[in-house]
């Protein structure tokens, strides 16, 4: 916003209203690890991809972990593109059950009172809750169909928005700004 001259509101919603909110004109742009999907590609327009992560459990320490989730209910944010691809994991392998949440707080409360096994979210999320959170613990994991999560910025499709803003994504890659900016945060 600063490196194209404009101000930003800012407004809390839960991740699966992101799009309807850009689709009926609520928010003009979204930013979140909004990942380009061909279904959401339908509604929306991405920017370029600004940042790219793993994936990560979030478990209690005495929590067993299999390699193939087997016996777990693993929590996932809903509307996530992973939690498509652990749906169809699930399709091929039917041992674990998936709890799927609109809000990453409601998941960690979930984890913390044993009403999931595991949480499945970014390294960053998965950093930053045990980081405040001590008595949880963290490890990657790799979730076949789940490459990284790539965030972009979503918009209306037609949005005259988009080329400024991966004009200045550009501009803030070369400066090294977005590095700087993803190990502040991320």
């Amino acid at each position: 916003a600063n490196e194209l001259g404009y101000q930003i509101v800012f407004k809390d919603l839960e991740f699966p209203s992101l799009i309807p909110a850009i689709k009926t004109g609520k928010l003009d742009l979204a930013i979140a690890n909004i990942s380009p999907t061909e279904e959401r590609r339908q509604n929306v327009g991405f920017s370029d991809i600004y940042y790219r992560e793993s994936l990560a459990l979030v478990y209690l320490p005495n929590t067993t972990l299999p390699d193939n989730l087997k016996g777990l209910k693993v929590g996932v944010q809903f509307g996530s593109s992973y939690q498509q691809a652990l749906e169809k994991k699930q399709a091929t392998q039917d041992n674990f059950s998936i709890a799927a949440r609109s809000s990453l707080v409601t998941l960690i409360e979930d984890l913390q009172h044993h009403r999931i096994d595991v949480l499945l979210t970014t390294q960053a999320h998965a950093a930053r809750v045990t980081s405040n959170l001590p008595e949880l613990a963290t490890t990657e994991f790799h979730l076949e169909g789940a490459p990284l999560v790539e965030s972009a910025i979503i918009a209306e499709v037609s949005s005259p928005l988009l080329p400024q803003i991966n004009k200045a994504i550009a501009k803030l890659k070369v400066q090294g700004t977005i590095d700087q900016l993803s190990a502040k945060w991320f």
